[in-house]
């Protein structure tokens, strides 16, 4: 089964990621570590303020002199920012986030070829075949990543830019987070937390609550999740002793194992279905403490034929191996699905199997997480 050029590193280069969305490490080592995983010849990784202006987070292999110069002057000419643009106002406008894009999705290459941008800047520092993404932050304002190589070598390929896919949710939730932490310095990095709208928690490796935000308490008071008070500490809990502990091991991976995090269904007591993603946060140097994880919960309103439609836009899945894909992840049985779609088990098997191979997942848990991420 083909895998992603990502796949072995991965663990290190999410773990990086957090680690220099809390000040623990530079974001140029995590520009260096994704041109590595998919062999670009160059890497930027911007934040655009609300406001437009550019916060340079990280440019590799460029002249010091050239990345001021497109921080400054050139990104107003950038042709595939100006049409990133309009993909990031389609991802606000319907809520579904596109993925890594090649260049020519964006600009022809002859036009490229043409513009101000490749003839007073590009063609001098070797940025000719891109992969990149634009996607929004909220009030963080908005992530570019730019991957490039020269006008000599070949172009990105779809396992690249499916690499890259799986690498965006953490770059993104990563660069939010750092922005609610830099809302409140003057009360420390955890107060940050209660600017997130979403509901966010931090834990240790037991599911002892270290910190909730206001949006966490409300699901606290209404049942949907549970703080239980054991001895003197509060303990998280789902409504469904199942949900609890699949929450309380995949938090123990993330806090003490290095894993990379995932996210899981959390089903509430009124039939409400929720989606709780537990990542890496590592402890602020100044301020070291116990092993934790982030949890960060959304409501899911499930829409199957989005869903599908993107596994087909981004993996090439038939009408069948997405509707197959889409059952398995909610943890239907091969058995099920057979009797449901009217086949029999080694067809559920084939376009399963071939579904895992479009989308370069290893296992089913990992094709559960894209098709996750692909309904935030």
């Amino acid at each position: 089964m083909s895998r992603s050029p990502a796949a072995g590193p991965a663990h290190d280069l999410i773990g990086a990621i957090y680690d220099a969305a809390a000040g623990n490490a530079d974001w140029a080592d995590v520009a260096a570590a994704l041109r590595d995983a998919v062999g670009a010849g160059d890497v930027s990784l911007l934040r655009l303020d609300p406001n437009g202006a550019v916060e340079l987070l990280a440019m590799t292999d460029f002249p010091e002199d050239a990345a001021l110069a497109y921080q400054q002057h050139f990104h107003r000419h950038d042709p595939w920012a100006a049409a990133g643009q309009a993909v990031v106002q389609e991802a606000v406008r319907t809520g579904v986030l596109r993925g890594a894009v090649f260049g020519p999705e964006l600009i022809a290459q002859d036009a490229y070829r043409r513009s101000v941008f490749w003839n007073e800047f590009a063609s001098r520092v070797g940025v000719y075949h891109l992969l990149g993404a634009m996607q929004p932050l909220g009030e963080a304002g908005t992530l570019l990543v730019g991957l490039h190589r020269p006008q000599a070598r070949t172009e990105f390929a779809v396992p690249e830019r499916q690499a890259i896919d799986a690498l965006l949710p953490h770059l993104r939730r990563a660069l939010q987070l750092r922005h609610a932490l830099q809302l409140a310095p003057a009360q420390g990095a955890v107060a940050g937390f209660d600017a997130i709208a979403k509901p966010a928690m931090i834990v240790d490796a037991e599911l002892n609550l270290l910190h909730a935000n206001q949006a966490a308490e409300a699901l606290f008071r209404t049942g949907d999740l549970l703080a239980r008070r054991e001895g003197s500490v509060l303990r998280l809990a789902a409504p469904r002793t199942e949900d609890t502990a699949a929450l309380r091991r995949l938090a123990a991976r993330v806090a003490l194992a290095n894993d990379p995090g995932a996210a899981i269904r959390v089903l509430a007591p009124g039939g409400a279905t929720f989606i709780a993603t537990v990542a890496p946060l590592p402890a602020p140097a100044r301020t070291p403490g116990p092993p934790r994880a982030l949890i960060l919960v959304r409501s899911l309103a499930p829409n199957p034929d989005r869903s599908a439609r993107l596994l087909a836009d981004l993996y090439g899945l038939t009408q069948a191996e997405a509707a197959v894909a889409l059952a398995a992840a909610e943890g239907h049985t091969a058995e099920r699905i057979a009797t449901d779609r009217a086949t029999t088990i080694n067809t559920i098997r084939t376009q399963l199997r071939r579904a895992l191979e479009k989308t370069a997942a290893a296992n089913l848990r990992e094709l559960t997480r894209i098709i996750t991420l692909l309904e935030r």
